[in-house]
């Protein structure tokens, strides 16, 4: 993988959709992530190659880590889903992060680690914010 890729395919953003994808969806992600990170063959219309250009020319501090996995999510999406995809276009931030072939299917907010710190086998429901009193 080419260094300036490399740094954006460690980002926490993009760490957590790829390690749900190999969790949940394997033989999809071993399809998908090698060829995001060696970006060898691939043509408009790929998501792969809307992922790479979007990871090559979007700085990670003009947005959060979740809107950036809502980012790589929807070309994983695209890529699961068999449509074609020149730009990247998250869900909705307001909506729960929807990963294609995984239990995170855009209803709940899953988390990994539990209120106690712990890390949990199978993703639990993140708590609900309270809504605002006023």
């Amino acid at each position: 993988m080419q260094g300036q890729l490399r740094r954006q395919l460690l980002r926490s953003g993009v760490l957590s959709v790829v390690l749900a994808t190999y969790r949940y969806a394997a033989p999809q992600a071993a399809q998908f992530w090698p060829a995001v990170c060696h970006d060898s063959g691939l043509t408009e219309g790929m998501p792969a190659r809307a992922l790479v250009h979007f990871l090559l020319t979007t700085p990670s501090r003009l947005m959060g880590t979740p809107e950036y996995a809502r980012h790589v999510a929807s070309a994983w999406n695209a890529f699961y889903e068999q449509r074609a995809r020149r730009t990247i276009v998250p869900r909705a931030g307001a909506n729960p992060i929807r990963i294609a072939g995984t239990p995170h299917d855009g209803t709940t907010t899953w988390q990994y680690i539990d209120s106690t710190g712990l890390v949990q086998h199978t993703p639990v429901a993140a708590p609900r914010p309270a809504a605002d009193e006023g």
